[in-house]
């Protein structure tokens, strides 16, 4: 078995380059509410970690910033369950 690692920010610089429509979504506290973006068939999205955040390199590559609003007294959602709750946003059918 062959294991191929590459940073994440020259990885979607890789992306960019070859599928430039390819939106390239972070999760982030200033970012556009999630539940206001149309639906969309392709899009990577990144999430950082819970205390840090997305790192400058792959910041510098998004093409939107994104986020969850907040509700209630919640300091910040598992980063998996917030991969979960963008993903199923951005891929919901119009009523």
């Amino acid at each position: 078995v062959r294991t191929h690692t590459l940073e994440l920010g020259a990885a979607l610089a890789t992306v960019r380059a070859s599928s430039p429509a390819t939106p390239i979504l972070g999760c982030d506290l200033g970012g556009r509410d999630v539940h206001t973006v149309a639906p969309l068939r392709d899009a990577i999205v990144v999430i950082g970690s819970e205390g840090r955040g997305l790192s400058p390199a792959v910041a510098a590559r998004l093409t939107r910033r994104i986020t969850i609003p907040r509700f209630g007294g919640a300091e910040s959602l598992n980063a998996a369950v917030a991969a979960g709750i963008v993903c199923h946003q951005l891929r919901r059918q119009p009523a």
